[in-house]
């Protein structure tokens, strides 16, 4: 049922307007397409927190290692603590071009989340399935500095 940029014309033509919808058949799959792409734009348009948050490889990394003191921007001019979590972006707003034909769509929003605690990571010591050199350079010497002296701890 997913609607994207490849299927969306098919969506469209396929699509049966509502009897509520006045307008004719063409216009209802004009306003379909619009509101893709409008939606759409806005999906791709997120924008993240850079001075949070570094991107590299298709992942975003925090810049600092986080705990229960950690802020971050939950929306422009408001902080919280990571107790509500740590806001990759603030806000996704739909357009006011997303018209009628829209109505009953759901706008699923996916992040896949991976952490690692930051204790004894270090120096290309990552886990499984990670890659040292993928981590932003800066966030490479944080987790070393943080980790350098520090006795390595056994146990899950």
């Amino acid at each position: 049922n997913e609607i994207t940029t490849a299927n969306v014309e098919t969506k469209a033509a396929a699509s049966t307007k509502p009897k509520y919808y006045h307008k004719t058949d063409e216009e209802y799959k004009t306003e379909y397409k619009t509101s893709f792409t409008a939606l759409n734009a806005i999906m791709a348009s997120a924008t993240v927190d850079n001075t949070a948050w570094t991107a590299s490889d298709g992942y975003f990394y925090f810049n600092a290692l986080a705990n229960s003191a950690t802020t971050t921007t939950k929306k422009v001019g408001e902080s919280s603590t990571n107790i509500g979590g740590l806001y990759l972006f603030g806000q996704l707003d739909v357009p006011i071009t997303v018209e009628n034909a829209a109505h009953g769509w759901n706008i699923v929003v996916d992040l896949t989340v991976e952490a690692v605690q930051a204790a004894n990571l270090k120096d290309g010591q990552v886990p499984t399935g990670w890659d040292w050199n993928k981590i932003p350079n800066g966030l490479q010497q944080v987790l070393s500095a943080h980790n350098t002296g520090r006795a390595p701890t056994t146990g899950a």
